[in-house]
């Protein structure tokens, strides 16, 4: 959650210049947007009424952010709610739907977060943000068409080389998803030619070959990769996980050997390796690999299962 912290304060910081609520506390009042007739009314106290209803729904905003900041989300999410009683029209309230969204997603809840994100959309339909997220959560749920809907959408507006750049990258998981890894190739590509050293789009791609049945150039791209990045972990898992599909086991093993060697307290490296060499029967190894991986803190009920086994 946090890399979405900060990107709308500006916003929250200006939001009661656009207009305001008003507490109606007469019999059957309630939370209601300011007319132009409250403002020529000269009720005693209605301009500090207004005034301290700004101020409080501020407040919570600012609040939420905090405990979003640090990691609070049942804080954040009943502060962000307070503000929607508080002011329901308020000019930035798209905002802090978008935030329940995003907290919605950061506890794995993604059709909460789909529900909250289209209503948004019907509101704010230009809202981009909000659509990157959708079609996301659309992905985490196997939903990859209508993931692709959202993407197409977005490629209706001007983007910029950044935006496209995620667009695409979106798309492109769509159609792996979809099983179009001949379309995922064509829109990794794209990024290439946008941002020719675009590690995640360099890795990606030969995913896609071996997809399409091309494992040797796979391996050779990847090959490319890993030369290129002798230090990168993902490089070294995805030519281990590729070797090891095409039963070049010990060449896998020296990429996940090499791996460790380079991140030596990462325990789904000791899972992963721990894995191969039960494939390539060796269980005193992999017995030995798979502890190692649950003291790190990999979850055990995950690999208990095969301390028992000769072979995954």
């Amino acid at each position: 959650m946090k890399r979405y912290l900060f990107t709308f304060i500006l916003v929250f910081c200006i939001g009661n210049l656009f207009g305001q609520t008003i507490i109606d506390l007469k019999p059957g009042g309630g939370v209601r947007s300011k007319t132009a007739d409250d403002y020529r009314k000269e009720e005693p106290g209605l301009a500090e009424k207004i005034r301290l209803d700004s101020i409080q729904y501020n407040d919570n905003l600012i609040r939420a952010l905090n405990a979003l900041h640090r990691d609070s989300l049942n804080e954040a999410e009943h502060l962000l709610n307070e503000a929607l009683k508080l002011r329901p029209s308020a000019t930035s309230n798209y905002i802090v739907h978008h935030y329940l969204g995003r907290i919605a997603m950061a506890r794995g809840n993604y059709r909460k977060a789909i529900s909250t994100f289209t209503n948004m959309l019907r509101d704010w339909p230009e809202n981009r943000e909000a659509r990157f997220d959708r079609a996301s959560c659309y992905l985490e749920i196997k939903n990859a068409q209508a993931a692709l809907e959202d993407c197409e959408i977005i490629f209706k507006g001007e983007l910029s080389k950044e935006e496209r750049i995620k667009a695409l990258f979106l798309r492109s998981a769509c159609h792996t998803e979809s099983r179009h890894p001949e379309k995922a190739k064509i829109d990794l590509e794209e990024i290439l030619s946008l941002d020719a050293n675009n590690t995640s789009a360099l890795l990606l791609l030969p995913l896609a070959y071996d997809q399409m049945g091309q494992p040797i150039e796979a391996l050779n791209r990847l090959n490319l990769f890993v030369a290129s990045h002798p230090q990168s972990i993902e490089g070294l898992i995805a030519r281990a996980e590729m070797e090891d599909r095409q039963n070049m086991r010990e060449l896998a093993r020296a990429d996940y050997d090499k791996a460790i060697s380079i991140s030596e307290n990462d325990p789904s490296l000791y899972a992963k390796r721990g894995l191969l060499l039960l494939r390539m029967n060796l269980p005193q190894q992999a017995e030995k690999d798979i502890k190692k991986a649950i003291s790190l803190g990999y979850p055990p009920e995950a690999l208990l299962p095969y301390l028992n086994k000769k072979r995954p």
